[in-house]
């Protein structure tokens, strides 16, 4: 949990109490519904405890069968038949072909956007788009790049009453030097906490059985007028954003040549059900209820200027559509299952071809309610497993 809890992110607990929530320890309890401090994959000195932090790090240059290699860019996965040779890469410039194994496979793990695009451009993929760009079908498979999950985020920020509960003031000048020292020396201080420090887990609409939306807290609001450029108000101001957790509406993934450094063409078609629709209005209104709460009133001043008056149904979905962004959280585009749109099969091995699996948020048939960081890498845990079975199968048959 957050090493130095604020007043204001206490004052959030109680008034999410006086709407009805229960108070959560920890966040990773299996009753979802609630509000809490986040716990984060943070170290005593302050450092993010990434995937290859925590896996790679503790074995580099300990052992003969691992190679890293950085600063290149995969192009496509290369074929003997229909069974993964390698893959083919660029790096400075040149270009390198790494082989496997005997025996061995391909594993691709570069997300939800980018797995679907190395299929594709490697043949793997809808035969008609493939064909329409020269590149030669290995698999048709009309999955790949299609069923993407996203979670739209939206921005609701509020004027704070005081500059000191509110980081807005520490990110630039002599406090931003002062929060990089103390981070640098001691891992401590703002430059060492998470985004975010409180969320909450929400049912929204009328007979819910389980939550619907997540909101986060965090200390700090952000000028919404300079898009792609994150500057921080210079008023004191915090943020509630909130997200549909199990969105209904499906986008895609699709490469537009045969480039490995075209961009492909991301359409995460958000807000296309009704479903999705409702709840994120829904949640807007639950945002606007937790702020106005009794436990709140001595730090709120007022919702701010982006999205104070968006009111009507209409408004808010304009609003959205203006100041919502993605969670970052992109799934669903090499989804698993047995039917024939499935990309991979239950064991994570890409359905058509032999010796290539995916494991990535983008095997995920729907997205992951909630952050993904911490289950992809109990999902990778799962996923090594089952790939030393059937390594330890293939050695006894």
């Amino acid at each position: 949990p957050h090493p130095r809890p604020s007043g204001l992110a206490d004052a959030l607990l109680d008034a999410g109490r006086q709407t009805g929530l229960r108070v959560k320890p920890d966040q990773n309890q299996p009753e979802h519904s609630g509000i809490g401090y986040l716990q984060a994959n943070i170290d005593r000195r302050g450092r993010r405890v990434s995937a290859a932090r925590g896996f790679l790090d503790p074995i580099r240059g300990r052992r003969k069968n691992l190679t890293i290699v950085t600063d290149t860019q995969v192009n496509r996965v290369s074929f003997a038949g229909r069974r993964a040779a390698g893959v083919c890469c660029t790096q400075g410039g040149k270009t390198l072909d790494f082989r496997v194994h005997r025996g061995g496979e391909v594993i691709l793990s570069a997300g939800a956007i980018q797995s679907p695009k190395l299929l594709q451009l490697s043949g793997i993929g809808p035969a008609g788009q493939l064909q329409s760009l020269g590149i030669e079908v290995v698999q048709d498979s009309q999955g790949v790049g299609q069923n993407l999950r996203e979670h739209q985020l939206i921005f609701l920020q509020f004027r704070l009453k005081h500059q000191a509960d509110s980081y807005n003031n520490q990110f630039g000048g002599l406090s931003l030097a002062k929060n990089i020292l103390k981070y640098l020396v001691f891992g401590s201080g703002p430059m060492a906490y998470a985004s975010s420090e409180a969320a909450a887990f929400v049912e929204i609409l009328p007979g819910a059985r389980r939550p619907e939306a997540q909101l986060m807290f965090s200390p700090y609001s952000l000028d919404l007028d300079t898009p792609g450029h994150m500057s921080f108000e210079k008023e004191p101001g915090m943020q509630l954003y909130p997200y549909l957790l199990r969105p209904t509406s499906q986008g895609s993934v699709m490469i537009q040549s045969a480039d490995p450094n075209a961009l492909p063409q991301i359409d995460p078609n958000y807000l296309a059900t009704d479903y999705d629709r409702n709840v994120s209005i829904g949640m807007v209104r639950y945002v606007r209820r937790l702020v106005g709460q009794e436990a709140l009133r001595p730090y709120v001043v007022s919702e701010t200027k982006w999205t104070r008056d968006a009111q009507t149904d209409d408004e808010i979905l304009d609003a959205f559509r203006k100041y919502g962004q993605s969670g970052y959280h992109a799934s669903g585009t090499c989804r698993m299952g047995s039917d024939a749109a499935a990309v991979v099969d239950e064991r994570l091995r890409v359905r058509g071809v032999s010796g290539l699996r995916v494991m990535d948020c983008s095997v995920c048939p729907e997205i992951i309610a909630g952050n993904t960081n911490a289950p992809m890498m109990a999902m990778a845990w799962r996923a090594s497993d089952l790939m030393l079975e059937d390594w330890k199968q293939r050695l006894r048959g």
